[in-house]
């Protein structure tokens, strides 16, 4: 039963996730977390955390594999993208999210940059470093196994991955900062990591029942993981952006998605609907 419920959800992993890179080996989940901290960095990508979410999910009475987000600091490349536009901070530190399976085997899954990169404003010196250093993860994971891309089967339900805009309740950006955590921590997002790109703020966000119907589902949207909401002030405005499923619920089957995964797609918008609304942003 394990095996057909393992199979069943990496097809529906395959068929519906958003855009990202997957690779699976036959080895333990433990000697695979030592193989992808390898490779990465080696790669100039050290171990940044380890957000051991299988156990938090587990711990909330649900059956569930092992699975960790690995997040890996950012090179050069990424810090500079990150800079020269936040919206980055979105995908930026890289998650390598791991799971076992039921026989011995291993997944992993990272996001594919391209999907992505056409909604972000790069100076062309940046887009091409950005594009090498993921080509320099791509590589690095390949050394452990083939990669396959799993391409959004409903290209034109991609949208933006985050949303937001200017902060228009305070122009102060520890105060945004401060409205940004606590607005997520009122709707049952726990603060789980946090990172300053110098001057560029990111939270890192999650929640037990929203990643067991998200990753139990299509696991490659891991690499997606965790949220992350980016706040800093340009100019005499603060800005704030927050990751986003990515994928418009309007324009998808809602018969293909299991009722969960779907009201988890809504659960994500609203909360983050919510936060922007307190936060009075507006595009």
């Amino acid at each position: 039963m394990k095996k057909v419920l393992f199979s069943l959800m990496l097809a529906l992993g395959l068929a519906f996730a958003l855009p990202a890179h997957m690779g699976q080996v036959n080895a333990p989940f433990d000697e695979t977390v030592r193989q992808v901290e390898a490779a990465m960095s080696a790669a100039g990508f050290p171990l940044e955390k380890i957000l051991d979410v299988g156990l938090t999910i587990r711990s909330r009475g649900y059956e569930f594999p092992p699975l960790y987000l690995m997040m890996f600091q950012p090179d050069a490349a990424l810090k500079a993208a990150v800079l020269d536009d936040p919206r980055v901070g979105t995908l930026v530190p890289v998650t390598v999210a791991v799971m076992a399976g039921p026989q011995g085997q291993t997944m992993f899954t990272v996001v594919d940059w391209a999907s992505f990169a056409p909604y972000f404003e790069l100076n062309a010196q940046n887009a091409v470093a950005t594009e090498l250093a993921f080509a320099k993860i791509y590589g690095a994971l390949s050394t452990l196994s083939p990669l396959q891309f799993v391409p959004l089967p409903m290209p034109d339900a991609l949208r933006a991955p985050y949303v937001g805009g200017k902060v228009t309740a305070t122009d102060d950006l520890e105060e945004a900062i401060l409205l940004t955590e606590t607005g997520y921590q009122d709707r049952n997002m726990n603060v789980v990591g946090r990172t300053d790109f110098g001057g560029v703020h990111q939270l890192w966000l999650c929640n037990a029942e929203i990643a067991r119907d998200f990753f139990g589902n299509m696991f490659p949207i891991a690499s997606r993981a965790p949220c992350r909401a980016v706040v800093w002030k340009q100019g005499d405005r603060v800005y704030m952006v927050a990751s986003d499923p990515a994928i418009n619920p309007q324009k998808v089957d809602p018969k293909a998605f299991p009722p969960s995964l779907l009201q988890s797609f809504m659960q994500v918008l609203e909360i983050n609907g919510g936060v922007l609304e307190d936060l009075g942003i507006g595009q």
